[in-house]
């Protein structure tokens, strides 16, 4: 007669099988995740936990006009290069499955295997839900600037990391003689100024829930929201964004009831983000397993292991990446009023 282990010694349990079946548990929609801001999709697989990343202050140099055969004029020498060095997360999780779970757990007419496979996927589905939460409050926090750990504490400071100081304003949304269009060209123009040759897509405000109210509701966007709402009618959600003064406002939703609200942005404020550009990077590391040293990194593996007395299974589950924001000073905190 099998024991328990033998049933998580079979193909379906294997490391790869398990990751594939980890990836393929449906994804938690997440808002930052759907805007591509930190391009995940060219994510840096590391071999290592370390990235080291070389800030190169570069000087703008106009060449000028010459008569043919003049000496050609020299480039200017970028100045000392400055190196820095983060080491990745590494966000470990944990499950265990006991034999009378699967015991008594069973579908009429399922065999055990199936049984057990099941009861494997409902645990990776918990499991990916929670690290598909963690990544989206990493992208927030990166965005805010300071990447922050589930307790609030603080990983990284990308203002200090990086020695620039956070881009401010406050709005008097609840003003009706407030030109709020004119605050809007004034927050573009400051973000392609921090910018400089840095190039960009578009540009978003991406608002809490007080701010977006407010935001609508001023005179000088009221007529405008209201038209482009009557036009977008069908829209199921029509916080999800309209276009007004050259952006995309949009309330951003996150998660309520975390401690210390890191899955929000605070009600009375909004974050001008500039779309399209690299200063977002991801990069991702191998995970915490002997098979993987020295490997290129991958997100969310998964692993089963049989108790050696046959007294249960452990699943573990690991995740390491890093969302970066390498110039959070180009990132608009703007409080509402």
């Amino acid at each position: 007669m099998p024991v328990f282990a033998d049933f998580f010694s079979q193909e379906p349990f294997e490391m790869l099988n398990v990751t594939k079946a980890l990836r393929k548990m449906p994804y938690q929609e997440r808002m930052l995740g759907n805007m591509g801001l930190f391009n995940e999709g060219d994510a840096e697989d590391l071999a290592t936990d370390l990235v080291e990343i070389d800030e190169e202050n570069g000087k703008l140099q106009v060449i000028h006009t010459k008569p043919r055969g003049a000496p050609a004029e020299e480039m200017a020498k970028d100045e000392k290069r400055k190196a820095r060095l983060f080491k990745v997360p590494h966000m470990p999780a944990h499950d265990r499955i006991y034999p009378h779970e699967i015991q008594n757990d069973r579908v009429t007419g399922e065999i055990v295997l199936d049984s057990a496979v099941r009861k494997v996927n409902d645990r990776l589905a918990k499991m990916r839900k929670a690290y598909e939460l963690t990544r989206e409050i990493h992208r927030l926090g990166s965005l805010k600037g300071q990447l922050l750990d589930a307790d609030n504490t603080v990983i990284f400071d990308y203002f200090t990391e990086f020695e620039v100081s956070q881009t401010t304003d406050i709005l008097a949304l609840t003003t009706p003689t407030t030109d709020v269009r004119g605050a809007m060209v004034d927050y573009a123009r400051t973000v392609e100024d921090l910018l400089g040759e840095t190039t960009y897509t578009g540009l978003a405000l991406l608002c809490g829930r007080d701010f977006f109210d407010n935001f609508v509701n001023n005179d000088s966007v009221k007529d405008t929201y209201k038209n482009w709402e009557a036009a977008q009618s069908l829209r199921a959600d029509l916080r999800s964004g309209f276009p007004y003064g050259g952006m995309l406002v949009m309330e951003y939703r996150g998660t309520r009831g975390l401690a210390n609200n890191i899955g929000i942005i605070e009600d009375n404020k909004a974050y001008v983000v500039p779309m399209g550009s690299d200063i977002f990077r991801t990069y991702t590391a191998p995970a915490n397993f002997m098979s993987t040293v020295n490997t290129p990194g991958n997100s969310m593996v998964a692993k089963v292991v049989p108790d050696l007395a046959d007294r249960w299974v452990d699943i573990h589950g690991d995740d390491n990446f890093l969302f970066m924001n390498t110039r959070p000073d180009t990132i608009i905190e703007v409080t509402g009023t």
